[in-house]
């Protein structure tokens, strides 16, 4: 007889800080400055949770994870532009901050996280970018299409001059805003089986009597779930149990 009947588990999907209808893109991008046996640049481009392609330094050209587009021509140009310029960019920062920072060995990183997304409704979002020099956030931006503004914070923004700042302010309200919606849109429609599908989860319950106070600790196991992100609440008696009484999903 265990201590407390557990009535019910409710697994809601969601997508981490954001509504049921909403989606990204996302490209992760990565320099290393140092010996390792991998490209000096990499990067994913990210749809939700599904790989879309992955790019380095050394091939220079999009390698397709899952559906080879009919206008593959024209997008391995405008990767080869696009990431070509987050390559030169992030090593000329990496350079700097090594420079700025005395750090003359070693491996050093520099990273890279940029991307937009669809609100509910297909409402476009804004555009947000982070950089990070050694675990170090340095830079963050983020447009609104909405009030057509441009804030940030770190290191590189406190270094333009009035003219660098709306330089850039235009390259996100003209040029990079309102291509990484219109991709963004392209690929939910090519990619709408896998991001658009629900699939619930296998739930498995499993309960131990603990020797030294008789009280039973509950391990809840959710697998083959769709999206990947769960929240999840545990009823007692039909009430939830406290966060303080869950640590890694068990609750006691």
């Amino acid at each position: 007889m265990t201590r407390y009947t557990i009535l019910l588990i409710s697994l809601l999907l969601f997508h981490e800080k954001k509504s049921a209808g909403s989606h990204s893109i996302w490209i992760l991008a990565t320099l290393t400055i140092g010996e390792t046996p991998f490209p000096e640049f990499s990067a994913v481009v990210m749809l939700d949770d599904i790989q879309l392609f992955y790019y380095d330094s050394d091939v220079q050209r999009l390698i397709y994870k899952h559906h080879r587009s009919e206008h593959e021509h024209t997008e391995q140009k405008d990767a080869s532009l696009i990431f070509g310029h987050q390559y030169r960019s992030m090593k000329d920062r990496a350079l700097f901050s090594k420079h700025q920072l005395n750090n003359t060995d070693g491996l050093h990183v520099q990273q890279r996280l940029v991307g937009c997304e669809l609100l509910d409704h297909a409402t476009p979002g804004p555009l947000r970018s982070w950089d990070a020099f050694n675990t170090v956030n340095d830079e963050e931006l983020h447009f609104s299409m909405k009030q057509n503004t441009l804030q940030s914070k770190g290191l590189w923004p406190t270094m333009w001059s009035h003219i660098e700042r709306d330089s850039v302010e235009w390259l996100f309200a003209n040029v990079y805003t309102p291509a990484c919606i219109r991709f963004l849109k392209k690929y939910l429609h090519i990619m709408k089986n896998d991001v658009m599908k629900k699939v619930k989860p296998r739930v498995r319950l499993i309960q131990k009597t603990l020797t030294d106070s008789g009280e039973v600790k509950v391990t809840c196991l959710a697998t083959g779930f769709y999206p990947r992100h769960i929240n999840l609440t545990l009823l007692r008696d039909g009430q939830p149990v406290p966060d303080h009484h869950i640590t890694g999903g068990a609750a006691t």
